[in-house]
């Protein structure tokens, strides 16, 4: 027996909340979001009974799940490189304190020189992380 899939009045499922939506609507009348326009006659509509909204619901917390297990992921691999990023400034200190204590135990550096030297240079990569961040929040603002 050959279906019959005359149109009629097109039914809009939501694709994220799976209410029906009778009209070509922009947002769906349940909750907002914005709509796909797959149109259904009422026949074709039979063959999406079986979805409920409960399906849509998981299938979006598996959506948040898988979202949230990449994001603990990231969060771990950071979090290693974090680590080696604080072992690294660890070992520069030491050798910098190193190089510091031979520099002034030969008088060839005063203690004062170095603080004075590194605090210039603190100022500087300061002030220029500052306009970095400026020019970045400008670039967002034309962006947008």
């Amino acid at each position: 027996m050959e279906k019959d899939f005359t149109p009629t009045e097109p039914i809009i499922f939501c694709q994220a909340c799976g209410a029906k939506n009778s009209s070509f609507d922009p947002l769906c009348r349940v909750c907002k979001a914005p709509l796909f326009f797959y149109s259904f006659s009422e026949k074709e509509e039979k063959l999406f009974d079986e979805f409920t909204e409960e399906t849509f619901i998981f299938d979006e917390i598996r959506a948040i799940k898988d979202t949230l297990s990449e994001l603990k992921s990231g969060l771990l691999n950071l979090s290693e490189e974090l680590g080696r990023i604080k072992r690294d400034l660890a070992s520069i200190f030491n050798g910098f304190s190193s190089l510091r204590e031979i520099l002034e135990e030969k008088e060839i550096l005063k203690g004062l020189e170095v603080e004075e030297r590194w605090e210039e240079k603190e100022a500087i990569t300061i002030n220029i992380e500052d306009q970095i961040s400026h020019f970045l929040k400008k670039k967002d603002d034309v962006l947008s």
